[in-house]
């Protein structure tokens, strides 16, 4: 849903938090929060957070764009147990920093207690990292530049042809670097 609540908000085990919120008391989650609704960027605000073994459920966007968590205040979440995060892109990505968890005091946000970072299943050819800053809680994006033969197969290379080796999928993703391993002639298509 979407608006404003004025208490505290527990998010039991098994939970889901999700909308484009304003939550003006403390927010305690061991279930799942998702900003907006899953396949739409959003944002949730709230004044602090503790994450006990909570998954954050985030999308992702090309033009570096993400859903958010905004604390408004100075204070960084609390997170105990094992909390972890979900991405899932909404079309490509692009490599760059994408702003997860942001306060307005400017405090240190931790990367430490997200043990499980789950992503683009749907789209190998990346890897990630959690970093943070004054202010933020962010995910940098890179290409994993997988060494990868094209096969030749029926001649095409695109993203979506399985003429490769060297991926979970047989498919060419950007950052690749490929080695030729067939003389089929064919027509090469542009990525």
């Amino acid at each position: 849903g979407s608006g404003t609540v004025g208490g505290a908000v527990n998010v039991a085990s098994g939970g889901l938090l999700t909308g484009s919120l304003t939550l003006g008391g403390a927010v305690s989650v061991s279930g799942s929060i998702t900003p907006a609704t899953a396949g739409t960027i959003g944002t949730i605000s709230l004044a602090s957070l503790v994450l006990n073994g909570a998954t954050l459920n985030f999308d992702l966007t090309s033009s570096l764009n993400s859903d958010k968590i905004a604390i408004l205040g100075a204070s960084a979440p609390v997170v105990t147990g094992s909390s972890g995060f979900n991405f899932s892109a909404l079309g490509s990505l692009s490599v760059g920093t994408y702003q997860l968890i942001t306060n307005t005091g400017g405090a240190l946000l931790s990367t430490t207690g997200f043990a499980n970072i789950n992503h683009f299943n749907s789209l190998p050819g990346y890897v990630i990292s959690l970093t943070n800053a004054p202010g933020s809680l962010n995910l940098i994006v890179n290409l994993s530049g997988t060494n990868v033969t094209w096969t030749g197969g029926n001649g095409l290379w695109d993203r979506s042809t399985t003429n490769f080796i060297g991926t979970t999928d047989n498919k060419f993703h950007d950052g690749d670097l490929v080695t030729f391993g067939s003389t089929t002639a064919g027509v090469v298509n542009s990525v």
